[in-house]
């Protein structure tokens, strides 16, 4: 089964392979123990994972249809993509990804928006996309950090995590603050 590995290696894992597995009772009680505690994190009472709802209401069902750019900022980098879905495959066509430099971690609201907006604008530029008032495009974004959300379209940055202390971002509606930006670009 595992060829080109040393013999002692091979030996070192069976040995060792015990340790490694869980059986099927106490997997159960792994996963029971997960789900009560997802559970307590949505209640009132919270738990030891806080958890905020969602305002996804539906699964994706495999009929979408048309053109998206979408943006995904998480804790090292920011990823552009411009994704087309027709009904009969999925296509991302172009995706860019930026490295987040650490001074825009720590920088304002305002620069690191403007960051953002930036590489949106250069992603765009450089795939000749146009976002003219005769061509809409409809943008996507993903932002991995904890927003309390009114709705589908509008969140308040709760905290900030991932080694990220951007002043004047806490507290204040997250997707205002970047839609501004992104339409003055």
């Amino acid at each position: 089964m595992l060829t080109g590995i040393p013999e002692e290696r091979i030996q070192f894992l069976k040995q060792n392979e015990e340790w490694c597995t869980i059986d099927t009772p106490a997997l159960k009680r792994i996963t029971e123990h997960c789900g009560n505690e997802l559970d307590k994190g949505l209640s009132k009472d919270g738990g030891s994972i806080p958890m905020n709802v969602t305002w996804i209401t539906s699964f994706p069902n495999g009929c979408e249809e048309g053109r998206v750019l979408t943006i995904d900022m998480g804790g090292t980098n920011l990823r552009v993509c411009d994704v087309n879905l027709p009904a009969d495959r999925r296509d991302f066509e172009q995706t860019q990804k930026y490295r987040l430099p650490e001074a825009i971690k720590t920088s304002r609201g305002e620069q690191l928006w403007n960051w953002i907006a930036d590489r949106l604008k250069e992603f765009m530029e450089n795939r000749r996309i146009d976002a003219s008032e005769a061509e809409t495009v409809s943008l996507a974004f993903t932002f991995s950090f904890p927003v309390y959300r009114k709705n589908i379209r509008s969140g308040v940055l709760q905290r900030w995590t991932k080694n990220f202390n951007v002043a004047g971002a806490e507290g204040t509606m997250w997707s205002r603050s970047s839609k501004q930006h992104f339409r003055g670009k």
